[in-house]
């Protein structure tokens, strides 16, 4: 089977994200990358107020930008010609805006203060593929 070069490239990024999203082995990184600090960012995005702290607008990036990239990883996924096995790992309906995607994360991960302490992008990936599983 001969393979597009951009399918290449698409699993190669698919690979290097997922890399990534494992690779903190550090106290400090995996600090800064759990849920528990992601959070805050988080909440401050589904409040109806303000965000005037740095630090919350940084964490309000980070955790809009992680939702963001999981729901476009798992499209650019179902418009693979050759998808990979468990390519689909949820389906987002395409209507659904970002806030709302934030609001699921946010419930699913204060649904589970114990894991708190594990990182953000795995909690997120599992409440995107709990809220919206693609259906066979």
């Amino acid at each position: 089977m001969i393979v597009a070069p951009w399918e290449e490239a698409m699993r190669f990024s698919i690979a290097l994200v997922a890399l990534i999203v494992a690779a903190a082995t550090t106290a400090e990184a995996q600090a800064t990358q759990s849920a528990n600090t992601i959070m805050r960012g988080c909440r401050s995005l589904v409040s109806d107020s303000t965000i005037d702290d740095p630090t919350d607008s940084f964490l309000a990036g980070i955790c809009a930008g992680t939702i963001d990239g999981l729901a476009y990883e798992a499209s650019m996924l179902k418009l693979s010609s050759a998808p990979a096995p468990h390519a689909e790992v949820f389906c987002i309906p395409k209507e659904t805006k970002i806030d709302q995607q934030i609001r699921v994360v946010v419930k699913y991960i204060e649904a589970r203060p114990e894991r708190m302490h594990e990182r953000f992008a795995l909690l997120a990936l599992l409440a995107l593929i709990e809220a919206w599983p693609c259906k066979s």
